[in-house]
């Protein structure tokens, strides 16, 4: 009977042994179910950026890009094939989730290089026209466009339809802008001398002159001793 009954227990221990180890491997496997969704949706959005913006960023970033790719989906690939026998995948694929999430920075900030640079000189010019008479009327529609160029600084587009609306907002800022008339290289560097106090009555030379008496331009400007 004793035989009998130690014979039971340790069939009952191995059957709980077992149990143990199915629940163990159930949370590890729910575990890292959980950090697999997480993976997915920002890698969702590492796709986006990239299928997207590729085009508008240098050769070297784009290659780049691809690269350090490459190498996070053959770190799925190894996770995928220990999962079988390694369950609980949480703290690789928390790393890789952090790479991702490296990797949506450094394109972040390339695409604001990007943005930069296609903005500044429209922004430069729209900062020295802003106050001239014949601009008044679309100062809300000229500043709004702005607006929504600095928006996108810190807001890469995350689809066509946003990507359009950057190049949309440039393309109808710079032409507003075009219709100016009359803003040569020389009036453009009076006009930054005047914004910045700098202006003097050396600076008037005929060309600017002529161009002050043109429409209500006189009215924009006023003489004042430098003090």
């Amino acid at each position: 009977m004793i035989v009998t009954l130690s014979r039971e227990v340790c069939q009952n221990l191995d059957k709980i042994d077992e149990m143990t180890k199915i629940l163990q491997d159930t949370g590890a496997v729910k575990a890292t179910l959980e950090e697999v969704s997480k993976v997915l949706e920002i890698a969702y959005r590492l796709d986006a950026l990239l299928s997207l913006l590729r085009q508008r960023l240098p050769d070297e970033n784009s290659q780049h890009f691809a690269a350090m790719v490459d190498g996070l989906l053959q770190e799925v690939r190894i996770s995928y094939k220990n999962f079988e026998t390694e369950p609980r995948q949480t703290r690789q694929l928390s790393l890789l989730y952090n790479k991702i999430q490296n990797l949506i920075k450094e394109i972040e900030v390339q695409w604001r290089i990007y943005a930069q640079q296609q903005t500044e000189q429209p922004f430069e010019l729209l900062k020295l026209v802003l106050h001239l008479p014949e601009v008044q009327s679309q100062y809300a529609v000229l500043t709004s466009l702005q607006t929504q160029l600095k928006h996108f600084f810190d807001y890469p587009p995350l689809t066509r339809t946003q990507l359009a609306d950057f190049d949309r907002a440039l393309q109808d800022l710079t032409q507003r802008l075009g219709n100016v008339e009359g803003l040569d290289t020389e009036i453009k560097m009076f006009l930054q001398k005047t914004l910045s106090h700098k202006a003097t009555i050396a600076d008037l030379t005929d060309n600017i002159l002529q161009w002050c008496q043109q429409g209500n331009h006189a009215d924009a400007f006023a003489i004042r001793f430098a003090l």
